[in-house]
């Protein structure tokens, strides 16, 4: 999308990236990095010219496969595929496609899976936030899916850099430590709304599920899953939570029944890079049913809409950023809300989220990944079509090409800003608005002061270093 050349902060609230493009030669020139496990890995898909006009013609909603075979190298042995469809849900509206690639069998590459999953990421200008989001989860020894860089060529062409997300499967829990045969189900509710139009809920938490004459068979129907769940400990669930209101009985429920760590590391990394789309059918929960003792565990998925980055569906795709969304729940998820309207867990909470920006996750972390990742694909980001580059797809993302650095910045600069505001959120200011006050630096480094009001805005900064 073209975009106005102006691009300038607005009094810390938003910031609109908007620059001329910048050419630079494409990607014929690339090495191949053929490491499985690092990297960027190359990756050919080859398909029927019949099959490939019906993928970009036929609704984008159609899962069926259609037939293709890939290679790791123009002239290496051909993988054989189960076949080949366009993944997501909005993001197939958008015009460089996202695809789910099965193969026949389980490829190294792949983490030792056969299913594959190439995130275009194409409202992402850095085409970062998910491999930073998910490696979040990592850092802190959470359960979660494992990310690839990938350049994709189909029939000979570069189509474009993806990034691969390892599927919620099997694979994923045994490769975590967990029983690969455990119970694996996800929240799909407002995908089924039209069961019960009257009901208008996104979340199956805060559903009366044992209103229903088949609990079970309605779980089954109404949320996604891998394997053989118990259906049953998962109506259970959902059952406690309707019945069950926020203070201490659903403290002590909670804690019964969930990994209070792994739930409060979810829940704060969420908060943290705020992520405004993940308490839908954004995360799957587990639970190893074959353990009388064990509790329940959360785990993350889809991570493109982070730090500061939005669309709305089939209209607005730009490099707006806003860093003020509540820590609250959202997609009428009781078990967040509840949760969070609990005290004692809401402190348990907000001295998580303290720590993890003071001490784990801070500016200067964030600033290392963003380097590390601009080394490894910045030069991608800047490929322009020609002969050999983008016949399907118009470019790598919609930004304007040419501005990584500038990009980048804004991604630190929502860090700052948001973690201001999460601050102001935990300890809610009181006094006049925009009033700062900072220790001097004892020695040659400089102080940040914000200048922030009791909402959580901030106005500006300064540097203090006498």
């Amino acid at each position: 999308m073209a975009m106005e050349s102006a691009g300038r902060a607005a009094a810390g609230m938003l910031i609109v990236l908007s620059l001329t493009a910048f050419i630079i030669p494409t990607a014929a020139g690339q090495e191949t990095v053929s490491s499985p496990d690092s990297g960027v890995q190359d990756l050919y898909l080859y398909m029927g010219w019949k099959d490939l006009v019906e993928l970009y013609t036929r609704p984008d909603t159609s899962d069926e496969r259609l037939d293709g075979y890939v290679r790791l190298s123009p002239d290496g042995e051909d993988i054989e595929l189960e076949g080949v469809r366009f993944r997501g849900t909005s993001s197939r509206e958008l015009p460089k496609k996202s695809f789910n690639v099965q193969f026949i069998e389980p490829q190294e590459f792949l983490f030792g899976s056969n299913d594959m999953n190439l995130k275009a990421t194409y409202t992402d200008p850095t085409m970062m936030r998910e491999k930073v989001s998910m490696d979040l989860f990592h850092a802190l020894g959470q359960p979660a899916p494992r990310t690839k860089y990938f350049d994709l060529y189909i029939n000979g062409v570069y189509e474009g850099l993806y990034v691969h997300v390892e599927r919620v499967d099997a694979d994923l829990l045994e490769s975590n430590g967990l029983n690969p045969a455990g119970t694996l189900v996800a929240d799909d509710f407002r995908g089924h709304y039209y069961l019960l139009p009257e009901v208008n809920r996104l979340s199956v938490f805060g559903y009366p599920i044992d209103e229903q004459d088949d609990p079970e068979a309605f779980l089954a129907e109404t949320m996604d899953s891998r394997g053989e769940p118990d259906w049953g400990a998962v109506r259970d669930l959902v059952a406690w939570v309707y019945r069950t209101p926020p203070g201490p009985e659903f403290e002590e429920g909670f804690i019964e029944r969930f990994d209070e760590e792994n739930f409060i590391d979810w829940l704060a990394i969420h908060y943290l890079i705020g992520d405004l789309d993940s308490f839908g059918d954004d995360y799957w929960l587990y639970l190893d049913t074959d353990n009388p003792d064990a509790e329940w565990k959360v785990i993350p998925w889809d991570k493109d809409l982070t730090f500061g980055s939005h669309t709305r569906r089939g209209t607005t795709v730009n490099d707006y950023f806003g860093y003020e969304s509540a820590i609250a729940s959202g997609w009428d998820n009781d078990l967040v809300k509840k949760f969070l309207e609990t005290p004692a867990l809401r402190e348990r909470l907000n001295l998580r989220m303290a720590f993890l920006m003071n001490e784990v996750f801070t500016e200067e972390y964030y600033a290392g990944q963003l380097d590390a990742h601009e080394e490894e694909i910045g030069d991608r980001l800047n490929v322009t079509p020609a002969e050999d580059a983008f016949a399907l797809h118009p470019q790598n993302h919609h930004g304007d090409l040419g501005y990584l650095a500038y990009h980048t910045e804004a991604m630190l600069d929502f860090v700052r800003l948001r973690y201001r505001f999460i601050e102001r959120a935990i300890t809610p200011g009181s006094g006049e608005p925009y009033t700062a006050s900072a220790e001097i630096p004892a020695g040659p480094a400089e102080s940040t002061v914000f200048f922030t009001d009791p909402g959580g805005w901030v106005i500006a900064t300064f540097e203090v270093s006498e």
